[in-house]
């Protein structure tokens, strides 16, 4: 890419790897394209003609900006109507979890074999909380190995 080239009124033009070159400024940005190969009809024969296609780019560009506005607007009136029921559909889903939460806790005995059940979708039941290992617990479990490993039976 070549260094941007000072213009006139103060703004640096940015060339583009297509050619084309972006001058941004006070009013607005301009994108002038490349001189050949930028339009598959032929070049405009006048000054006229290019003003004419800049006022039609105009008007297209005012187009999609006045659709976009239309478009965030229309977001905006959909979200603000339905961020109520969002909100109470949040408060019933964590009401849920939270019964399901007591009700697994108030009957342990029914998630000794599976401790999880999986029904759509969720996965539920108990789990095996990480606890301490005591030194002498330690103890215990390398001596029951090596007694079985061991030929003497001996600790190493």
């Amino acid at each position: 890419m070549t260094p941007s080239t000072p213009r006139a009124s103060g703004a640096t033009s940015t060339p583009r790897a297509s050619g084309a070159t972006f001058t941004p400024r006070a009013s607005g940005a301009t994108f002038t394209p490349r001189a050949s190969g930028a339009t598959s009809t032929a070049p405009p024969a006048s000054m006229e003609e290019i003003v004419a296609l800049a006022r039609s780019f105009a008007a297209a560009r005012e187009a999609t900006e006045a659709l976009a506005d239309d478009i965030r607007a229309l977001q905006r009136k959909a979200l603000s109507g339905r961020l109520r029921a969002l909100r109470s559909r949040v408060a019933e889903q964590a009401a849920a979890k939270e019964s399901l939460r007591a009700a697994i806790r108030a009957r342990p005995d029914l998630f000794v074999r599976p401790r999880t059940v999986t029904v759509d979708g969720i996965r539920f039941g108990l789990r095996k909380q990480p606890g301490a290992v005591s030194l002498s617990a330690t103890r215990r479990r390398r001596s029951a190995v090596c007694a079985r490993t061991c030929p003497s039976g001996r600790r190493r």
